[in-house]
C-alpha cells in the first residue's frame, strides 16, 4: 500500500505520500505493510519503519526517527481520514494492532 500519513517524527498533523530521498529513488513513491515494513517502490530497499528517517514542512531540513507519540497520533489521523478506502482502512488497522501488540520492535515503551 502506498505510504500516505502524518509524520511519525512530529507534531504535523498534515498527511501526504512519503518518498525515498536517494540518487535514482526521488519521488519514487514510498509502500507500507501492515507489519511496519516500508519499502522504496524504485529501489525495493525494506527496512522496519523505525529504521527510516523522515522529514516534513514541520520541520524541514532535517531527518527524524519515529517516536512514540508522533506515531500515536499520526495513527489516530490515519484511522480518521474519511478519503481512506477499505483497503487502506484494514491495513491500517492491522498495523496499528501490529505496533501495539510488538512495540519493542520499533523502540516504543508501551501501546
Amino acid at each position: 500500500m502506498k505510504f500516505e500519513m502524518a509524520c511519525p517524527a512530529c507534531s504535523n498533523r498534515s498527511t501526504g505520500s512519503w518518498y525515498h530521498d536517494k540518487d535514482g529513488c526521488r519521488g519514487s513513491y514510498m509502500e507500507m505493510s501492515n507489519k511496519g515494513i516500508l519499502k522504496c517502490y524504485k529501489c525495493s530497499l525494506a527496512l522496519n519503519m523505525a529504521n527510516w528517517r523522515f522529514d516534513c514542512s514541520a520541520h524541514g531540513g532535517g531527518y527524524r526517527a519515529m517516536n512514540e507519540d508522533s506515531w500515536r497520533k499520526a495513527m489516530g489521523i490515519a484511522l480518521t481520514l474519511p478519503k481512506a478506502d477499505r483497503l487502506t482502512n484494514q491495513v491500517v488497522m492491522e498495523l496499528n494492532r501490529f505496533v501495539t501488540n510488538h512495540p519493542e520492535k520499533f523502540g516504543f515503551s508501551g501501546y
